[in-house]
């Protein structure tokens, strides 16, 4: 779970109520996220060509998508791994 500087969790400033066992799994797990955006970037350039192939998205949409995911790239300096 990812602690701010008091070593409490980084949403325990905003929110009071205790968090629900889901929601500390989802925010125990930005620390492996963030290790693998590059990845998950990629796995969904494969999953967003693999749609378009089939004609389940429209062109378009395969697109926009497609640049925007591109856009993180440059954005972030990361390289394909294909």
């Amino acid at each position: 779970m990812s602690k701010n500087k008091n070593n409490k969790p980084i949403w325990g400033t905003r929110i009071k109520k205790n968090a629900s066992t889901l929601f500390k799994k989802v925010g125990g797990s930005l620390p492996i996220d963030k290790r693998l955006f590059k990845e998950d970037i990629e796995g969904s350039i494969a999953h967003v060509e693999m749609l378009h192939k089939q004609k389940i998205i429209k062109k378009t949409d395969y697109l926009n998508l497609l640049v925007t995911m591109l856009d993180m790239f440059i954005l972030l300096g990361l390289e394909m791994i294909r």
